[in-house]
């Protein structure tokens, strides 16, 4: 109640503050003569352009476009819509820079003493450099409506992480349960300060699909919407504002909702290389949904209904040192070079299978390492770099293009073709053998 009446005062003291603004403005051009109202920026740079600043029809364009560029943020910062402080955030920005623009234009002025200084305009757009930087809106400050969804994040210490994740999703999230392995260190502390998490603790069964299978089995989920996030993910701005748009008007057939990837590596979102047109499923309705049964590159499964896909990203920005991303990778070798083997020697029923039901991106992706498996090890994961650095640019993405690509790209393919060619030296063509490799050296449960 206090919050509203606060709202009502202030809406108050803007319509009054607007009142004396179009007095001044429309209704009394003897008073615009002889007051000369500035309160837009813009009127040295019109000076020194030598337009007619006398014009009235001008000055009452700059007038309300400079009221505009105010009301909207702080409109939106008291809650009315955060639609109109999205809008505001461009309108205040142009504002200022109207601004600094005048200023440096003031300054040339006055060392070159040309043009129709006046220090009054100096001091004016000195003040308004300085009052637009300190009231521009901050995007922490949207206000978002809180959709009919439930998030899911599994975790195993991610304190590094889930803070910035759980920011992200909370303001539009009835629920969010995290799912602990459990962690040893802060991730659950961390997640204790926001009322709407609940941290479940069960211990990690090997893989994030049976994980993530249980939470649905599990979990007392309410909502009609489940998404499904990684600590170490965020979605984008534009991503929810179009969920918030589209999801409470989904055709009822429409049961997932695949969401274009964005990688981030050492802070600098990448746009060049393989991480372009990357697209999964990871939001859909309660009970249509279910992770498949595989060693790694888990995708969801499409039980029923159909699917669409939204325009706007997720981003996958993990923080972590490069030692501990080496270690990681390390470790996903590992079941990647199982996956290789399985595929090769049919270790599994499921090797080589690509399901119908899948998104298409996922069904090429599969077709893709069906036939790298069959290339050359080594030769493979040279042509694999070359493809992804040359061929698809990733060079254009600077430094931190060429670590992600060679990293991710050539050092790790290398590392997972060394362990299929032990593989293959210790146990040549038994299947047997091979299945004892993959369990006791590879540890990866088949």
């Amino acid at each position: 109640m206090e919050i509203k009446k606060m709202n009502v005062a202030l809406w108050i003291i803007l319509l009054v503050y607007l009142s004396v603004v179009f007095y001044f403005t429309i209704l009394s051009r003897e008073s615009l003569d002889e007051h000369k109202l500035e309160l837009l920026p813009f009127k040295t740079i019109v000076d020194f352009l030598n337009v007619d600043y006398d014009s009235h029809g001008q000055y009452i364009l700059r007038e309300v476009l400079l009221n505009i560029g105010l009301l909207m943020p702080m409109g939106g910062l008291l809650g009315f819509s955060s639609t109109l402080l999205r809008a505001g955030f461009m309108l205040q920005r142009v504002v200022l820079w109207g601004f600094l623009i005048s200023l440096t234009i003031e300054t040339i002025q006055l060392i070159t003493k040309t043009g129709t200084f006046e220090v009054d305009d100096l001091i004016y757009n000195t003040l308004g450099c300085v009052m637009g930087y300190l009231i521009l809106p901050k995007k922490e400050n949207i206000k978002y409506n809180m959709l009919d969804l439930t998030t899911i994040i599994l975790t195993y210490n991610e304190e590094l992480h889930i803070r910035r994740c759980l920011e992200n999703v909370c303001p539009i999230s009835k629920k969010v349960y995290v799912i602990d392995s459990p962690s040893t260190d802060r991730t659950v502390e961390i997640c204790k300060e926001f009322p709407n998490v609940e941290v479940v603790v069960h211990k990690y069964p090997g893989n994030q699909a049976e994980q993530f299978n249980w939470a649905l089995d599990n979990l007392n989920i309410e909502t009609e919407w489940i998404l499904r996030l990684d600590a170490d993910e965020y979605l984008t701005e534009e991503l929810i504002t179009e969920m918030q748009t589209k999801l409470p008007t989904m055709d009822a057939d429409a049961s997932a909702v695949v969401l274009p990837l964005g990688r981030a590596f050492h802070g600098k979102l990448l746009k060049h290389g393989i991480v372009k047109g990357v697209k999964m499923i990871r939001l859909f309705r309660k009970g249509c949904v279910r992770y498949e049964q595989r060693l790694m590159d888990e995708h969801l499964e499409v039980l029923r209904g159909k699917t669409i896909t939204f325009e706007h990203q997720f981003v996958d920005d993990s923080l972590i040192s490069m030692a501990a991303f080496t270690a990681k990778h390390n470790n996903y070798s590992n079941r990647e070079a199982a996956l290789l083997l399985d595929a090769e020697y049919g270790l599994t029923e499921a090797a080589g299978v690509v399901e119908n039901q899948y998104a298409e991106e996922v069904a090429a992706k599969r077709k893709q390492k069906e036939k790298y498996a069959k290339m050359p090890l080594y030769w493979r994961s040279l042509g694999y770099f070359f493809y992804r650095y040359i061929v698809k640019l990733g060079f254009l993405d600077g430094r931190a293009g060429f670590e992600w690509d060679f990293f991710q790209g050539l050092w790790y393919r290398l590392l997972i073709d060394a362990k299929v060619a032990e593989a293959r030296r210790l146990c040549g063509k038994d299947k047997e053998k091979m299945r004892q490799y993959v369990n006791n050296v590879l540890g990866v449960k088949l």
